[in-house]
């Protein structure tokens, strides 16, 4: 048996996230960033305490963000000078939106672990 060719492979979840982002109008992908940002805003205003609840603005907004980035890197009217700093902002930005979403699915098993432990 030889190794699985990547065309076998079924996509994982960054190529499918990106693929829905590549596919979302740019409205729609600013429209989210919005909401990603006002949801951490509303948290930290509302329940600083509580911060955690504002992973998941910041993996939407991050969503946003990376979309409009890709957007921006194919839209062929760059030059060959932003094409590499659009590529850093979307490996900082995809690191950041995954960390947040770990971190989130962390702390909601803790607090669901917590509930039933105690």
């Amino acid at each position: 048996m030889g190794p699985r060719t990547s065309s076998a492979e079924p996509p994982g979840p960054l190529v499918a996230l990106a693929g829905r982002a590549r596919l979302t109008s740019d409205s729609r992908l600013v429209g989210l960033e919005i909401l990603g940002v006002l949801t951490v805003i509303g948290v930290i205003a509302w329940f600083p305490d509580q911060l955690p609840l504002s992973l998941p603005g910041i993996a939407l907004s991050m969503f946003g963000l990376w979309g409009v980035a890709d957007h921006f890197r194919h839209s062929g009217r760059r030059s060959r000078a932003v094409h590499l700093p659009l590529r850093v902002l979307q490996f900082v930005v995809a690191v950041i939106g995954t960390t947040a979403v770990a971190a989130a699915i962390y702390v909601i098993a803790g607090r669901l672990i917590g509930t039933v432990v105690s």
